[in-house]
């Protein structure tokens, strides 16, 4: 059975994610994508503390697609080290479901 699955991503800038994400759908690795374009993330790199405006995004695929689409995202994305996790629904709108899994299909 077919199980919803939200992938967390956060990369440089809008134009990153929109380029991105057109590749994912173009691959049909995911349904959907919403795009936070104005986060600030406040982090730790090389022994600093950093301050930046990224983007975040929330992808909606089926859970088995996650290694597809974490290898597209490592490729094609400017940072080193990508913030990429998936989180797994426990329900989800049957409906939503279907149409997930008929967009993702190969």
């Amino acid at each position: 059975m077919a199980q919803l699955s939200y992938i967390l991503w956060t990369c440089a800038n809008l134009q990153e994610a929109q380029r991105i994400i057109h590749h994912l759908l173009q691959r049909r690795l995911i349904a959907c994508a919403s795009i936070l374009p104005d986060v600030t993330s406040i982090y730790t790199w090389q022994g600093k503390i950093e301050t930046a405006q990224e983007a975040k995004v929330i992808l909606k695929t089926e859970a088995q697609k996650f290694d597809a689409v974490c290898t597209l995202i490592r490729e094609q994305a400017s940072y080193e080290i990508s913030e990429i996790s998936q989180i797994n629904t426990v329900n989800c709108n049957p409906q939503y479901l279907e149409w997930v899994v008929q967009e993702t299909l190969v």
